[in-house]
């Protein structure tokens, strides 16, 4: 019983996330404080129970009566972790720690322990704690979600939620303090996927990575499509009729839906080598191209019947 506990949800922003925990504020045993504030260092250090899908930082150190549960931040298709050669070794280095220190961490299938635990953060045979292969929350956020409140969330946002949903959400590129993407080629990509559609039934919506929203949110030219990120990516999956992706983990989410994705991968060929995957373009459940013409064409036939897609995916997809 959650009410016998008292959480505590630490946030980055509060003032940017107000509308989100808006929904918390009638919850007298739900406590909300700034990340790296004296109460966040303070609750870090007294909680009994710590849970993350991230990580804490390097002064962190886990007390003996402390039970730490890591759910990691998802299934990977590009490679993560020691495998990922594209960035300095180092950079897992505290990643690790924190899985070395956890008492769980969660996985959501057999794949993901063998690949990324097991390989990629080479905890195979050193790690002391269990790996829990339960699922994943968010999956249950994407069949669980009350749709009539995510579908008053975009209406809110100014969508229509009378047309149905076409999402693109292309992964994270660069780092905190380099975005590594062209902005007009994301406009141009988007204006052509849209050539593909009935607007009369669909809208294409564009969900992406905080750092990118923030270079994104004041263009007028993104004002019709971009997703507020105060609404939850997996509660948005539970209302996508079809999913445009690149390299994201969505797509491994998207999947219990039964319904169609498309894999947009421009620079497939490169970022194969730079970063490296593992899942090769053939094996993904969808049509993938690196030609935003064949998307926006792809697009068309979908939406004109969408079994005949499924059927055509169903081996990759199961």
């Amino acid at each position: 019983d959650s009410s016998q506990y008292t959480h505590v949800w630490a946030v980055e922003d509060p003032e940017k996330t107000a509308d989100n925990l808006k929904e918390y504020s009638e919850y007298s045993n739900v406590l909300i404080v700034k990340k790296n504030s004296s109460d966040y260092y303070k609750y870090l250090a007294t909680c009994k129970y710590l849970i993350t899908n991230s990580y804490f930082e390097y002064y962190f150190e886990k007390r003996k009566e402390q039970v730490y549960i890591n759910t990691c931040c998802g299934i990977p298709l590009k490679h993560v972790g020691y495998d990922n050669l594209s960035l300095p070794v180092e950079n897992t280095n505290n990643l690790v720690r924190n899985f070395l220190m956890a008492d769980y961490l969660l996985s959501a299938s057999r794949f993901m322990t063998d690949i990324l635990y097991k390989q990629a953060f080479m905890l195979n045979g050193i790690y002391q704690g269990k790996i829990l292969e339960l699922g994943y929350p968010r999956m249950d956020i994407v069949l669980n979600a009350n749709t009539a409140v995510v579908y008053k969330r975009l209406e809110n946002a100014g969508f229509d939620v009378n047309k149905k949903i076409i999402l693109y959400a292309p992964t994270w590129r660069g780092n905190i303090n380099a975005i590594d993407y062209s902005v007009d080629e994301l406009k141009l990509s988007i204006q052509k996927m849209s050539e593909g559609i009935d607007q009369s039934q669909y809208q294409i919506c564009l969900k992406v990575h905080f750092y990118l929203y923030k270079a994104l949110v004041d263009d007028p030219d993104f004002k019709d499509v971009l997703i507020p990120f105060s609404i939850d990516t997996s509660e948005l999956l539970s209302v996508t009729d079809i999913l445009i992706t690149d390299y994201s983990a969505i797509f491994y989410d998207y999947l219990i839906t039964g319904r169609p994705i498309l894999f947009y991968l421009p620079d497939y060929r490169e970022y194969k080598k730079a970063r490296g995957l593992y899942i090769p373009a053939k094996k993904l459940p969808g049509y993938a191209t690196a030609d935003v013409e064949l998307i926006a064409a792809s697009l068309t036939a979908i939406c004109q019947d969408p079994e005949q897609y499924m059927e055509y995916y169903a081996k990759n997809y199961n």
